[in-house]
């Protein structure tokens, strides 16, 4: 089955140090949330950060099977 990676990437302006950990896990937990809605089997999201800069990657993103709904 084929599979994709997968990167999201916010610019934004400086982020507070004690704010950017619960912002990562936010996101991740909608992105994983979404990828299971959608049925998409997916390796673990990993979570990048920086004081300007929050990243998801997310590998190996398998397609869902085209006979399901």
């Amino acid at each position: 089955m084929p599979s994709a990676d997968f990167l999201l990437e916010i610019g934004c302006e400086e982020i507070p140090v004690a704010y950017i950990e619960p912002a990562l896990a936010q996101l991740a937990e909608g992105l994983a949330a979404y990828f299971a809605a959608q049925r998409l089997a997916h390796e673990p999201v990993q979570r990048f950060a920086t004081a300007r800069r929050l990243a998801l990657l997310v590998k190996t993103i398998r397609e869902r099977d085209k006979h399901c709904p």
